[in-house]
């Protein structure tokens, strides 16, 4: 599995572990079955217009109804993928039960513009049979990117594996400083909670002064955003496990 090295704007080093072309083929077949029962569906109901009102339908009517139902497979093939991505901050239903997200390459949430964009581009990634063209992108581009991901800027990632220890679920939480950040906690983001979560999965493999000097970089950065004075943050650890804690329960 290749990583994604990033720096934060605070100049903190973090990664995201890219999807390869299985893992995405995986989330792909899940959202292709869950199209395939919409499609079923609106074939379904076609026939059993054409059915019932068949007689009475002049043959322009027919062929506009087809053209309708045609329009309509178009738009939900393309507006599935980007309902979902936009919605749900870069997963569709399939991705997430392949545990993948769409990020752009500075680790930032996608945005609709990026979303529209690498689905648009599935057509040119289609090509010329089977998704050929956007296969051979993944395989042998740098960030695993296919030719929509390439236009966009973005990139699909791994979600945290769920064997390995998510440590943020048994942070203790220093009560008195949550209460104080509380009312502020919706200005930290999803790429920060990663980050935090990212330290702390790392932290047992830093040399303790390291350590030190990552958590009061990640906290200063922290503090800021959330608009504390300088030297609120005493205990750096204590105060990035009690934010990433209170973002949860968001």
């Amino acid at each position: 599995m290749q990583d994604l090295s990033l720096y934060s704007s605070e100049k903190i080093y973090y990664s995201y572990r890219l999807s390869g072309l299985g893992s995405r083929f995986i989330g792909l077949l899940l959202d292709t079955l869950i199209l395939g029962v919409v499609y079923l569906v609106l074939g379904g109901f076609t026939a059993a217009m054409v059915g019932v009102f068949g007689d009475m339908l002049s043959e322009t009517l027919i062929i506009v109804l087809v053209a309708v139902v045609l329009i309509l497979y178009f738009l939900v093939s393309f507006g599935y993928f980007i309902f979902f991505e936009t919605l749900w901050n870069g997963q569709t239903p399939g991705k997430r039960a392949a545990g993948l997200r769409v990020v752009r390459k500075t680790g930032e949430a996608v945005t609709f513009g990026n979303v529209l964009v690498r689905n648009l581009m599935r057509i040119v990634d289609a090509l010329p049979a089977g998704n050929a063209a956007g296969m051979i992108a993944i395989l042998f581009s740098e960030n695993c990117q296919r030719v929509g991901d390439m236009a966009a800027d973005t990139v699909v990632v791994r979600e945290k594996n769920t064997d390995e220890p998510v440590l943020i679920e048994s942070f203790s939480v220093d009560q008195e400083m949550a209460e104080r950040l509380r009312p502020a906690i919706h200005l930290v983001d999803e790429r920060d909670f990663n980050l935090i979560r990212d330290f702390f999965a790392r932290m047992s493999g830093l040399r303790p002064e390291a350590a030190d000097t990552v958590a009061e970089k990640i906290a200063r950065g922290l503090a800021g955003k959330l608009g504390l004075a300088k030297g609120e943050t005493i205990n750096p650890v204590a105060f990035i496990k009690t934010v990433g804690a209170l973002y949860r329960e968001k």
